[in-house]
């Protein structure tokens, strides 16, 4: 057998990349390589492109990429926030710690990536010692791209350095932040380490049918990759030394890079072999030897680890480097044998060996410590990117300064590249935001996980309030949590805290920017965060156009105020009582605030418990002054939910909520910003399955009602989701059935929205279960049918993760499959084989093509089976037509009594929530979606950085007309921004439908009462 003991912890994981068996060779390659371009996640993209293009085509037998695709590739690293290239003095090798991380991250095989080096030719004590490169012939040196842009003279940029925290000598021209000295001198050196590190890439050229080397560093070139020997040039330096080093690997001077003059200095130490293939000991004495560099220096290489040839300052660091490098060489041999069979076309040893490769660092854990490289970097480097974030947003400042007193039109900036680059540093602060509250929010294992009201949730609370108070607004805490942001004077806010009724009044008429913070477990930084940060943006930038240069931003110099809203609960974290959405429920007057108090999350606290907890804490950062809020603290220094502010003071039908799209239509549509004019309905249902075969019942449920909508072309736009499985056995009721055979079978999906993705884009592991199951009893009884056999299924333990929530379409799902009457190994190994070439070329396949887009599976060896008689099964069924709605219902009760009737099981079934369609475009709310990669409510969600800022652009710009109307009654905020739309873009996509629940919704709601708006059927 293949197996182990499933309770051995080192079980083999059998990913079908891995397998290489002929009898289904060609199976197992055509599911890893059936998509010739992978979608990337953790994307952005730069601004000098005006296309954007994020399918990486590789080369299929080796996973390198292409030749062709260096500019993509170029583009995605340009875009990594915490990679401050501007800064050319520090951070080389740190940079490429980032840079590697990303490109593993983008899914170029780490094998395919290496560090390089490029190291001053003299390195003796004398010219140690000195420190003008001037006086150094061969000296590295760089243009400095501060020199045009830091202006320590301009007053702007010396009070935004002076709240950062950054000290500068304007005399000397140079600043100090963290333990950085950083200069805006016409050109600078390398002269700590006298050496500057980067990141190599391997490509391979089908043209020439060969592997090439190129070199990505922003710091040096940010146009494009470039040759290993043009360092030399870059840095003015022509007889530097360029070292290379596989991944943890030594470093190593290549003959082929060597200069005329070092060849013949390395001829002169009567070496036979090439300088790749000596010791360690004979390389650090011929390095030595060439450079005059003397022992313990910075030039001697048997002090230096694969990240550096100077140590950092950290020993630790420094130790866990030490111990680290040399592993890599491992693969060298490997990999030169990789290619020269990818070069005489010998794929299946190509095959061999990256299996090989993988395996080993697999078995070193080497992507934990690339992955630890690159956050020790970001951390290390965080000075250097406040300082460049900081100098990019006043240049930015005083351009759209100059813009608005000219007159010009913002909107029209949206889609042009100069009026795009010009504004680029507007982005800086809220990707910074963006990335800091995603750090507050993550859990022990590293993942984002703030549900409403959680540790997590009250500490990216903290961060929000903090950031509103930078950003001067006046915060203000409601009844239930939400936090709420007034951009008004000293003087309006005093007498808001005299008579709290007059709040209503002005927030009635204010444009309210707004989301959520709070997120699914394992969630990305983007999906609701957006709005809240982007709002407080705003307000930045407002409050910095008035104290900077004289603007009527503020009210009441303005004649409306602007407000950011945080509200709690989108993620229905906490449910029951009826309540969608407790926050936004709240303000728009639908929920009680009594009955949210009672609603309750998973582990049976109620709303009230953990509201509680909040305050508390939020009243105790207040008391230290780490935080403000208008709120008046009790006499014991806490905030009891009474004594905050009735939330319905805070609602406008006024409301801009900013999202990325959880889904890839826009990226299909080549559209970066879109508006819904209306969202589908929702209906979410929970049916208990009740007898011996409720797994099996639930499982057949789902798929029935999937082939329903792919059926029926009136169901085309219905999207439906089976999010939950969960078996209300208790332990002590199991009656572990002892397997002959048993398999525990774990397939592969994407973990993604359900109101949002699309059914041709959904990768379901739970329906792939469902179809897994039905293929493997049609394949015995096939064969019990061709051989006389009879061979017995037992199936069950089905789970689904995330499993937590019905809008979440399961990533990933296990069920365990036991086959009784085997009559030898022989017979096993048919029936596991004929499962996986089913996964890997059945179920692989996207949806349109009758598959589920599995990606991968494993399967390991279990004993027994713990089958449930009574499980949960949660359905999230979103439409925009109330008819379609009900006419699908109609046939789900069919297929349900079908499968009761030939499952021999019984049903309840309980409605958790039913909530009509909403139309934004009659009631007036903004709904901004933009286009985004990576997935939803998943941690590979991301944003190109130019959407970043032409989102911003236009929640900006129409914020500064808003704040300025003369009146606001009778005003449509859907119809005023959707005029300011590019028209091409709405041409590409007129009409946005949404299956996504938002908070705006509630605010539609509200609006379509007072204005009397029927909502659509």
């Amino acid at each position: 057998m293949i197996f182990k003991n499933h309770q051995d912890p080192n079980f083999i994981q059998l990913n079908i990349a891995s397998v290489v068996i002929l009898a289904t060779y060609r199976n197992v390659l055509r599911f890893e390589y059936s998509h010739k371009l992978i979608r990337l996640a953790c994307m952005q993209q730069s601004y000098f492109s005006h296309q954007v293009d994020l399918n990486i085509e590789i080369d299929l037998s080796t996973g390198f990429p292409l030749y062709t695709e260096q500019q993509k590739i170029l583009e995605l690293v340009m875009n990594y926030s915490p990679l401050p290239y501007s800064i050319s003095e520090y951070g080389c090798s740190k940079k490429c710690s980032i840079i590697i991380k990303k490109l593993v991250d983008l899914g170029i095989p780490f094998y395919a990536v290496k560090r390089g080096m490029i190291m001053e030719r003299n390195l003796s004590p004398e010219m140690i010692r000195e420190k003008n490169f001037r006086k150094r012939s061969h000296a590295l040196t760089i243009e400095n791209i501060l020199y045009h842009n830091v202006q320590l003279e301009n007053p702007v940029q010396q009070k935004l350095l002076e709240e950062g925290g950054i000290r500068f000598d304007k005399r000397k021209g140079t600043m100090y932040t963290g333990s950085y000295r950083v200069s805006n001198h016409k050109t600078v050196q390398f002269v700590q380490a006298r050496s500057h590190i980067f990141p190599i890439v391997s490509f391979w050229d089908n043209r020439h049918n060969r592997v090439r080397e190129l070199v990505i560093d922003p710091t040096l070139d940010r146009e494009e990759f470039f040759l290993i020997s043009q360092l030399r040039n870059y840095l003015h330096s022509s007889e530097a030394f360029i070292f290379t080093a596989q991944l943890f690997g030594h470093f190593k001077l290549i003959e082929e890079y060597l200069t005329a003059s070092q060849y013949k200095d390395y001829q002169l130490l009567d070496i036979s072999q090439p300088p790749e293939e000596l010791s360690q000991e004979d390389f650090a004495y011929v390095v030595r030897s060439m450079s005059h560099a003397e022992k313990g220096t910075i030039g001697d290489p048997s002090f230096w680890t694969y990240d550096n040839n100077l140590p950092p300052a950290d020993a630790m660091v420094y130790h866990q480097q030490k111990e680290l490098t040399g592993v890599g060489d491992t693969i060298e041999e490997w990999l030169l044998e990789l290619k020269k069979a990818r070069i005489k076309k010998y794929d299946e040893r190509v095959v061999q060996l990256v299996s090989k490769i993988n395996e080993f660092a697999q078995e070193k854990n080497l992507s934990h410590y690339i992955a630890g490289d690159a956050r020790y970097a970001e951390i290390e480097l965080k000075p250097l990117k406040k300082l460049v974030d900081i100098v990019s947003t006043s240049i930015a400042l005083s351009e759209l300064k100059d813009r608005l007193k000219m007159g010009n039109n913002l909107y029209e900036d949206m889609n042009q590249k100069r009026g795009l680059n010009l504004l680029h540093g507007l982005s800086f602060r809220l990707r910074e935001r963006i990335e800091t509250l995603a750090r507050i929010s993550k859990n022990d294992e590293g993942a984002i996980d703030a549900q409403a009201l959680n540790e997590r949730y009250i500490a990216a609370c903290r961060e929000t309030i903090k950031q509103m108070n930078d950003a001067g607004l006046s915060v203000f805490i409601d009844q239930v949590g939400n936090i709420h942001g007034l951009l008004i004077d000293r003087d309006i806010c005093d007498q808001l805290c005299e008579d709290p009724k007059k709040i209503k009044s002005l927030t009635s008429r204010s444009i309210c920017h707004g989301s959520h913070i709070d997120t699914v477990i394992d969630a990305g930084k983007y999906d609701g965060r957006l709005g809240v940060l982007s709002g407080i943006e705003v307000a930045d930038i407002m409050t910095d156009l008035e104290r900077f240069y004289n603007l009527d931003t503020v009210y009441p110099r303005v004649n409306h105020p602007l407000m950011v809203s945080v509200f709690v609960g989108e993620e229905m974290t906490f449910t029951g009582q009826g309540v969608s959405m407790p926050g936004s429920a709240a303000v728009a007057g639908h929920s009680e605030v009594e009955d949210i108090y009672l609603m309750q999350n998973q582990g049976g606290e109620t709303y009230r418990e953990r509201l509680e907890v909040l305050l508390k804490e939020l009243a105790k950062c207040k008391k230290r002054g780490e935080i403000d809020f208008v709120n008046v603290l009790s006499k014991k220094d806490q905030l009891p939910p009474e004594s905050c502010y009735d939330p319905t003071y805070f609602f406008t039908p006024h409301s801009y909520e900013r999202h990325i799209e959880q889904g890839d239509f826009l990226h299909l549509k080549k559209v970066p910003i879109v508006l819904v004019y209306s969202i589908m309905g929702i209906h979410q249902e929970d049916f208990i399955f009740s007898g011996k075969k409720a797994e099996e019942a639930a499982l057949q449920f789902n798929v029935r009602l999937r082939d329903l909508i792919l059926e029926k072309d009136e169901y085309e736009q219905v999207r439906l989701t089976g999010g939950i499985f969960d078996s209300l056995t208790e332990p002590a009721e199991y009656k572990p059935e002892v397997l002959e055979i048993g398999m525990r079978w774990t397939l592969e999906g994407e973990r993604d929205h359900a109101g949002a993705t699309r059914n041709e884009n959904r990768r379901d592991a739970g329906v792939a279960a469902g179809r897994l199951i039905n293929f493997v009893k049609k394949l015995i009884e096939d064969y019990n049918s061709e051989h006389t056999s009879s061979i017995l299924l037992s199936q069950g333990g089905v789970e689904f993760w995330p499993g937590l929530n019905r809008n979440v379409i399961p990533g990933s799902s296990s069920l365990t499959i036991g086959l009784h009457g085997i009559r030898d190994e022989q017979e096993a190994f048919y029936f596991q084989q004929q499962i996986r070439a089913y996964i890997a070329g059945k179920l692989s396949l996207p949806v349109s093509s009758g598959g589920e887009g599995i990606k991968s599976c494993s399967v390991q060896e279990v004993h027994y089976l713990n089958k449930s008689e009574k499980v949960k099964f949660a359905i999230d069924l979103r439409s925009a037509n109330i008819d379609t709605n009900k006419a699908f219902l109609q046939d789900l009760e069919m297929i349900l009594d079908d499968i009761c009737h030939s499952c021999k099981v019984e049903v309840e079934r309980k409605i958790e929530q039913r909530l009509n369609p909403y139309s934004l475009d009659k009631t007036g709310q903004v709904l901004q979606i933009e286009r985004s990669y990576g997935g939803s409510h998943n941690p590979n969600e991301t944003q190109l950085t130019r959407d970043v800022l032409r989102g911003l652009l236009l929640q900006l710009s129409i914020s500064l007309d808003y704040v300025s109307l003369a009146s606001v009654d009778h005003f449509n905020l859907f119809s005023f921004v959707d005029e300011k739309l590019p028209a091409v873009w709405k041409k590409k996509c007129p009409v946005f439908i949404s299956g996504a629940l938002h908070d705006t919704c509630n605010i539609s709601k509200a609006a379509a009462r007072l204005l009397d708006v029927a909502q659509p059927s």
